[in-house]
């Protein structure tokens, strides 16, 4: 395993087993040259495995301002339509006894329905300011409280 990380310019920062075997099955990989200040391995308690507690710096990386990907668009699709689609599609009706024949019919059926329900779209992102364990649920609660609103 030692060889597989360093190929890939990463380590184990667990110098000690944290498995009462002596097995080192929990591991805490990193890139090389980022170091963390401390690794400990507790005792095991309630378990046969150890907790490990590191206490590390992770660098915060930000894309650019904006960027743009190709998503579909899925506010749009109606399960109903699609199941309607599908039912009249040669896949349903007359579907191919070849196996390969099977699978192109398949991926082409379901693309051509997708493409005319969830078309595919440009979508531009916005980098936020925020951080990544920042999400909707935490917003929604920073909203209600600004407002004194009960959740």
């Amino acid at each position: 395993m030692q060889q597989l990380l360093a190929d890939f310019g990463l380590h184990d920062c667990v110098t000690q087993p944290p498995h009462t075997s002596g097995h080192q099955l929990d591991v805490f990989v990193t890139r090389d040259g980022c170091e963390p200040w401390s690794v400990d391995v507790q005792p095991p308690m309630l378990s046969d495995h150890s907790m490990i507690i590191v206490d590390t710096q992770t660098p915060v990386t930000r894309p650019s301002r904006s960027s743009v990907c190709r998503r579909r668009r899925w506010a749009a699709f109606c399960l109903d339509n699609f199941i309607s689609e599908l039912n009249q599609s040669q896949l349903s009706v007359d579907p191919p006894t070849n196996v390969d024949d099977l699978l192109a019919c398949y991926d082409d059926t379901i693309s051509n329905i997708l493409d005319r329900l969830a078309p595919v779209t440009d979508v531009k992102r916005y980098a936020r300011d925020t951080s990544p364990w920042y999400d909707h649920d935490c917003h929604v609660a920073d909203a209600q409280a600004g407002k004194n609103i009960p959740a």
